[in-house]
């Protein structure tokens, strides 16, 4: 009885000292690391789920837990040591998820902060007395900026008033620190979460209240917008606040003529509101981006090139070299919504995709797969005649003079979920395939198109030339919307020296439903949960798919 004790104090001996050697080797790793990229591993896992305390670069506990945490759902050795191609994974599904939610930066000069607002997920901003306010029409996510003078109330005092409990405000979690102080609970009914910090001048923060059925991991989300605040204004030396020696600009690339560095700074001030290009002692042009206080600078720099809005090649420059400034974008230079087009311009015959919605030929498709045809043609039916265009919303009804008995697909009631499957049907790369039915899977990554457009949804599902007014499927066999657009790849490659992957728009089934409703079409829809397998749904949806030829 005695040996059986030893050996099982051996062997939990053992143990621990493993357990310790791994954490001391993932601290090793860590803290090797420079100290913006050690920030920026811990704001990933906070993106992913995995971490929920400030990301300060500093090891510890919850980092290594998080660490592990991360390894272990990923099929790692749960060591604690992430290795470049860890980083890699761990980066790749971070930016997944700020994609989803449409994360980008924005300055806020109300209240004196450089935040990271989920463009997906909001609809309307306004002006409030300490700051601006970002929220869904429905008011399910709210996000609201606050700036409060210590004129007005003191640091102390201003966490003594927002960490008390009322009527309608309960606090479940407080704390206090020299420099921020946090605050989360329940305020009529929508979770919060508060988060102020010092500034030379004033109390800074983010609140940002929500409704648990916005997304299954807002939690995460939210600690990730909170962490992506930054003080436009210099910070006050404090022991935990990184030293700063001035302001500082990100230099996003360079070019070496002047029309060339313009032509790409329009591009980065569509997306960036601070752009300009100096010409420098080299005779080159940089394209420069904001000042910003050096202490936060680096973060900043490394974040945007995380989410793929500048290169990695971009670098910090206290201005030295620049001669001169040649150009500057006086506003932010917005692209207005349009109706997306197809890829390439028609040359003899092009193609496309369209479905049947009603059962004596009726074929919905977009408006600029039948844009300027002379003939429409239907591959195994017939010649198809025009019933309705609607070039704003990018959809075109037909009539197909066909002998073949059609069905038409039946639409989904449910509202459509982010995150959930689809599976989309077409006709891609004719010339290629042939003209052979392609069949591809995805998610629905956004509730909206480009710039919060409502019309439409994201998936990333494959979409190529020809798929353009295929339908899209859920996994009951119900259409719950038509393939639209794809990113430009081009285009935004030359915008961010980046490759967009799988950014594809569908149009969504309540702006279908509203332009067959006007036309007198009408079509089947229900509500349906049952789901099916790919194969089978492939198999439904090919019945009432058609290849689409236009001939001008």
């Amino acid at each position: 009885m005695f040996n059986r004790l030893l050996i099982a104090l051996a062997l939990i001996c053992a143990t621990f000292s493993m357990a310790r050697a791994d954490y001391d080797r993932a601290r090793l790793a860590f803290t090797s690391l420079p100290a913006a990229e050690r920030a920026l591993v811990q704001w990933h896992l906070t993106w992913t789920g995995h971490y929920n305390a400030l990301p300060d670069g500093e090891f510890g506990r919850r980092t290594y837990n998080a660490i592990v945490a991360f390894q272990t759902r990923s099929g790692y050795r749960p060591n604690g040591v992430l290795n470049a191609g860890q980083r890699a994974v761990l980066k790749r599904r971070s930016s997944q998820i700020m994609s989803v939610v449409g994360f980008e930066f924005t300055d806020d000069p109300r209240s004196g902060q450089r935040l990271g607002i989920p463009r997906n997920l909001i609809q309307t901003k306004a002006a409030t007395r300490r700051g601006s306010r970002w929220q869904s029409l429905s008011e399910d996510f709210v996000i609201e900026t606050i700036a409060m003078p210590y004129a007005d109330t003191s640091y102390s005092d201003l966490f003594e008033r927002l960490s008390r409990s009322g009527k309608r405000r309960s606090v479940s979690y407080k704390v206090m620190k020299d420099d921020f102080f946090v605050v989360t609970g329940v305020y009529r009914g929508k979770r919060f979460y508060l988060r102020m910090r010092r500034t030379p001048s004033a109390t800074r923060g983010i609140s940002i209240s929500w409704q648990a059925r916005v997304l299954p991991n807002i939690e995460s989300i939210v600690l990730a917008l909170a962490d992506a605040v930054f003080n436009l204004e210099r910070p006050r030396p404090t022991q935990r606040a990184p030293s700063s020696d001035g302001p500082v600009f990100i230099v996003a690339a360079s070019r070496s003529t002047k029309d060339e560095a313009v032509t790409l700074a329009r591009q980065y001030a569509k997306v960036f509101e601070h752009t300009a290009v100096y010409r420098t002692a080299n005779g080159w042009f940089a394209i420069v981006l904001g000042v910003f206080d050096s202490s936060v600078a680096e973060t900043i720099r490394a974040t945007f090139a995380t989410i793929g809005s500048i290169p990695d090649s971009s670098f910090l420059s206290k201005g030295k070299g620049f001669e001169q400034r040649v150009w500057v974008a006086e506003e932010r230079e917005v692209e207005t919504p349009h109706t997306p087009k197809d890829e390439a311009p028609p040359r003899n015959t092009t193609s496309g995709t369209g479905f049947f919605v009603t059962d004596d030929a009726v074929m919905l498709t977009n408006a600029h797969v039948v844009n300027d045809c002379g003939t429409i043609t239907v591959p195994s039916h017939g010649t198809a005649r025009l019933l309705l265009v609607d070039k704003t919303n990018d959809l075109a009804a037909l009539k197909v003079e066909t002998d073949s008995q059609v069905a038409g697909a039946i639409f989904q009631d449910a509202p459509l979920r982010i995150g959930s499957e689809v599976v989309v049907l077409g006709y891609p790369l004719a010339p290629l395939l042939g003209g052979a039915l392609s069949v591809t899977s995805g998610e629905v990554n956004s509730l909206s198109g480009v710039r919060g457009d409502t019309r439409y949804f994201q998936l990333s599902a494959p979409i190529q030339p020809g798929n353009s007014g295929g339908p899209v499927l859920d996994m009951t066999g119900h259409v719950v919307g038509i393939v639209t657009a794809r990113l430009d790849d081009r285009a935004v490659v030359t915008m961010f020296d980046a490759i967009p992957q799988n950014i594809n728009f569908a149009i969504r089934n309540e702006t279908i439903g509203a332009f067959l409703r006007s036309a007198n079409i009408v079509f089947k829809s229900q509500t349906a949960s049952d789901t099916e397998e790919r194969p089978t749904l492939a198999e439904r949806g090919a019945a009432f798919t058609a290849q689409i030829l236009c001939v001008p």
